[in-house]
């Protein structure tokens, strides 16, 4: 339960199958909550920020958050839903969050990018330059996301022809008897980067769109809203758990959807305090109990 006045909401959840692999949708009432971390200077820097008093946030009235982006299409959906009519799901969402194509407006809504893989930086960064000449702001954050701040290998699977969806710290390949090559990657705390940039952000001072229609996490109607995707290659075994009991999934999200890897090649996955999930059985047991509690 979690609210943002005093008063308290249960946390909507709907589970359903998407692809063989296990799909979330976490709808929910924030409470409003702030505390100050150092933060890496790499992030602060790769967004055009100088110093770690920036919150990246401020001036965004609603924040669309694409974790594990890969070439971006998601935030893309967002904002030019007309070029993207067969993303009939994701435009619904949108629709729902953040009002419709013809009463949302793009110069209040910010993406951020989040995406570890160095081969879709160049992409991704060009389409931000071309939002920016726009008035939009889409940011990419070119690092993995985590429960702790550091270093990990990821692996280059192969599969540059379908845009090398497994770019993956899990090594499914070489589990398998084949070659994969290793890629160190800067990851982060991502409940972190929520509090230092999105919790308690400055709203700006005007807001274009009409959002009559939509109500924000506060009960407001017309209030911003964050909404976040997340498509982490399982590593969502080890941030979900730290954004709940961390307090900040509750405290800075309005909505979130995304996939839960329940495929055998993840498996067996070895989770912090001794916690070894066999398969994707118990994995999706394992955040559902969380989620749910």
């Amino acid at each position: 339960k979690r609210s943002r006045n005093g008063g308290s909401e249960r946390m909507s959840i709907a589970f359903a199958l998407l692809f063989g692999s296990f799909f979330f949708i976490i709808g929910s009432s924030i409470s409003s909550f702030v505390t100050r971390h150092h933060y890496m200077d790499a992030i602060l820097e790769a967004a055009g920020a100088t110093n770690n008093a920036v919150k990246l946030g401020d001036g965004c009235y609603h924040i669309f958050l694409d974790v594990g982006a890969n070439v971006g299409v998601h935030g893309r959906f967002l904002f030019e839903s007309e070029k993207y009519p067969e993303a009939e799901i994701a435009s619904a969402l949108f629709d729902e969050e953040f009002g419709t194509a013809e009463t949302r407006d793009n110069r209040d809504i910010c993406v951020f990018e989040f995406e570890p893989n160095p081969m879709h930086h160049k992409r991704l960064q060009k389409i931000s330059e071309a939002y920016r000449a726009m008035g939009w702001r889409y940011t990419l954050v070119p690092h993995g996301v985590y429960d702790e701040d550091g270093t990990l290998t990821f692996y280059k699977q192969g599969d540059a022809r379908q845009m090398e969806w497994g770019f993956t710290a899990f090594n499914q390949n070489l589990k398998h008897g084949k070659k994969a090559r290793e890629v160190d990657i800067p990851v982060i705390r991502f409940s972190t980067w929520l509090e230092q940039h999105v919790l308690n952000r400055r709203l700006p001072d005007q807001v274009f769109g009409k959002y009559d229609g939509i109500v924000g996490g506060d009960g407001q109607v017309g209030g911003p809203k964050v909404v976040m995707k997340m498509d982490i290659e399982a590593m969502e075994f080890r941030v979900l758990p730290d954004l709940m009991f961390s307090g900040i999934l509750c405290r800075t999200l309005d909505f979130l959807f995304g996939e839960i890897h329940d495929e055998k090649m993840f498996y067996p996955l070895q989770l912090p305090n001794n916690i070894t999930l066999v398969d994707g059985k118990q994995g999706r047991a394992y955040l559902e109990s969380i989620l749910q509690a």
